[in-house]
């Protein structure tokens, strides 16, 4: 264990593992480690350091950050705390992106030694980080002089590209007012202020003697909000921006004015962010939105205009800028514009739907066109026939014109490739209105439908309630019709679900009345379930169940289904369909669970669930309800019951142990149901009988 032993190199190998306060206890406990590492030091690449002590705490807390973690030291000895500080900076090798210095205590003497080791500010400076350095502050080190601005701290990137600095010391004089110029924002104290000091920010603050381009290059750091108020208190500084202007990218643009409140408010939205100006000088605001709206320079995806009152000279000044429409609408995305709308703008003639604007493909995509301004009369008809919605006010109507409007509403002048294009862009609601209103639509939408990927569908029918409801879902969203028209709800649903080209993860029908025509219509569709299953996604279906078809018989269930994917995938059937007879209970023998109905049952299928009961450790439940069991008595025998037991109580119930199983074999009976339950012993219910050998039980022996 004595390190003092070893030679230099093991002791540096063995501090190179320890962390800053293993190194701090080396230096602490030996002289001879500590002579080791002062001279040679592990190199350090620290990202933050903060070092504080406070009055009430006598120990001094520092803190290192880096990449690869974060350390923090306590240190008791003050001395050693200094030491440490002086080593790990000496030998930091990259900038430091945060420096914090905090002691309660200006006399501190790990402050002193701190302010010592860093006393010309170029070696504290210089491990800053000069792109994201915003503020240099010096704090509580009475005594501290100007001249420790020294040359080669003022020199200094770091020192050139910080914006404000702050210091409670004491200083000297102003003398150091031509090093501080530089600063956007300075606080700092002085014992004795010269006026030829004070005089050197008259020159700093007078704008009005730099260079047009050093005026701009001050604009250009500015929000628009800056560049504003620029304009609106300088007359020279507003020609400059007239004159040279930025450039702006807008992606939205908000104009409001609202009649109780008497400023105006504009939001400019870009990439880089939102900025919202308010405006107390009408003519301010539209000359400011006359420059920036010139100077876009990408199309904006969304223009709001929004004043209560018309007469606004905000309004005015923008409807006067963007008077003929296709200097506005050159700036919208023509792939996402929707609407196009005009408003509040008395006396705008039609002239503004000029020959520009109506070519321009932002006219030529919008689906809605709005206006309430009144104009000349209903000849602009012909330029508005692209829309899918027109809301217009017009001063004088002319036939003519109205007349124009017929080609427009009658579809069936169209070839069959248009139509089928306009229905191809409709939802189903929209498709099964032109099937429903007109003749040759539902002919030629019968003949060639559209390609389905619904991945549910749900129908319902209330008895309550005279309408159908439908529901198919699709990735691409969902949609729900309403039916009055029963047959045509049968019809749809027909061609629908014939062409639909993907399996259905979830099939759901549900009607009160069973003798709705709907549920008949989607029976009679789906008389073979193999039509319905091979829509169903194998790999996630669960449950087969139907529900509420009087009648349907168990060849419904024929070879086809059988065989399909989805029947051996499924875990669960359950029905409440009154069938034929168990005859059908070989082809569920596959399903974890089974609930079913059966109107008669015959002894020889019970027997077959024997064996998936007993084997199959997947089996959980097998339950059929039963209307006519004519050897109900021989299977209760066979269990070591009788007919007159079942008699004096409402049902019965045995456990069988399961041979090389954990499991136990419930067999619970009734005189209109039985159940086959498989489950774990610790679920047994101890009041019923347990079997342990089931080779005693005639049952499992026959």
């Amino acid at each position: 264990m004595n390190l003092l032993d070893l030679p230099d190199d093991n002791l540096l190998e063995i501090a190179g593992k320890l962390d800053l306060r293993g190194i701090s206890i080396l230096r602490k406990v030996n002289q001879r480690l500590r002579n080791v590492l002062d001279l040679r030091p592990p190199t350090n690449n620290f990202t933050k350091i903060t070092i504080e002590g406070f009055i009430y705490y006598p120990r001094t807390q520092v803190i290192y950050e880096s990449a690869t973690g974060t350390e923090t030291i306590m240190y008791d000895d003050k001395d050693q705390a200094g030491r440490d500080f002086e080593l790990n900076i000496r030998y930091q090798k990259r900038v430091v992106d945060e420096f914090s210095i905090n002691f309660q205590d200006a006399e501190d003497p790990v402050a002193k030694k701190i302010h010592e080791t860093l006393k010309s500010r170029n070696k504290m400076l210089q491990f800053l980080d000069p792109t994201s350095l915003k503020t240099i502050a010096t704090f509580m080190s009475e005594g501290d002089e100007i001249q420790q601005f020294d040359d080669n701290c003022v020199q200094l990137e770091q020192w050139r590209s910080a914006e404000e600095f702050t210091s409670n010391i004491m200083i000297e004089s102003s003398a150091c007012f031509n090093k501080l110029l530089n600063f956007r924002e300075v606080n700092i104290w002085a014992n004795e202020i010269r006026l030829e000091d004070v005089l050197l920010l008259r020159k700093k603050m007078n704008l009005l003697d730099l260079p047009d381009d050093n005026l701009l290059e001050i604009a250009g750091k500015l929000d628009l909000r800056g560049i504003s108020i620029l304009r609106k208190v300088n007359q020279r500084l507003r020609n400059v921006l007239d004159l040279r202007p930025p450039t702006n990218n807008f992606t939205k643009i908000s104009v409001e004015g609202i009649t109780y409140y008497p400023r105006t408010q504009v939001i400019y939205e870009s990439a880089t962010g939102t900025e919202t100006i308010m405006y107390d000088d009408k003519d301010q605001v539209g000359r400011d939105f006359e420059l920036n709206i010139r100077y876009q320079k990408r199309v904006v995806d969304e223009f709001s205009i929004n004043f209560q009152d018309a007469e606004d000279p905000v309004a005015k000044k923008i409807h006067e800028t963007l008077k003929s429409r296709n200097k506005m609408l050159q700036f919208l995305d023509p792939t996402s514009l929707k609407t196009i709308a005009t408003f509040m703008s008395e006396g705008d003639e039609i002239q503004q739907f000029d020959d520009n604007c109506v070519q321009l493909e932002q006219w030529r995509s919008a689906e809605e066109f709005t206006s309430n301004i009144m104009i000349e009369s209903s000849a602009c008809f012909s330029k508005l026939l692209n829309f899918r919605e027109v809301n217009i006010w017009a001063n004088e109507i002319c036939l003519e014109d109205v007349l124009l409007l017929r080609k427009k509403m009658n579809l069936l002048g169209l070839p069959d490739d248009n139509l089928l294009e306009i229905a191809g862009k409709l939802d189903l609601r929209g498709i099964s209105i032109l099937r429903k209103v007109n003749q040759r639509l539902r002919n030629l939408l019968d003949l060639r439908p559209p390609t389905n990927n619904f991945t549910k569908i749900t129908i319902e029918g209330f008895i309550y309630y005279p309408r159908t409801q439908v529901i198919y879902e699709s990735a691409t969203g969902t949609e729900t019709i309403m039916y009055d028209d029963k047959d045509q709800a049968g019809r749809d649903f027909e061609l629908n679900i014939r062409y639909q080209k993907r399996v259905v993860d979830e099939f759901s029908i549900n009607f009160q009345d069973a003798e709705d025509p709907v549920a008949k219509k989607i029976h009679e569709t789906l008389k073979s379930r193999n039509k319905m299953l091979q829509f169903l996604d194998p790999t996630s279906l669960k449950t087969i169940a139907t529900f509420m078809s009087e009648g349907d018989e168990i060849q419904q269930f024929d070879d086809n289904c059988v065989q399909l994917e989805q029947w051996r995938s499924a875990e669960e059937f359950t029905s409440n369909i009154m069938i034929e007879s168990s005859a059908c209970f070989n082809k569920l023998l596959n399903f974890r669970e089974v609930n079913i109905w059966a109107n008669e049952i015959r002894l020889e299928d019970v027997l077959l669930l024997r064996k998936p009961s007993l084997s199959n450790p997947f089996f959980e439940c097998f339950s059929f309800h039963i209307t006519v069991f004519p050897e109900l008595d021989a299977f209760l025998r066979l269990l070591g019951s009788s007919l007159a037991d079942l008699t004096n109580c409402r049902f019965m119930a045995k456990y069988f142990r399961i041979p090389n199983s954990s499991d136990v074999l419930l067999i619970r009976f009734s005189r209109n149901c039985c159940t086959f339950c498989r489950m774990a012993e610790a679920e047994r219910y101890a009041g019923w009988e347990l079997i342990e050998d089931i080779g005693t039980v005639e049952f499992f022996q026959r």
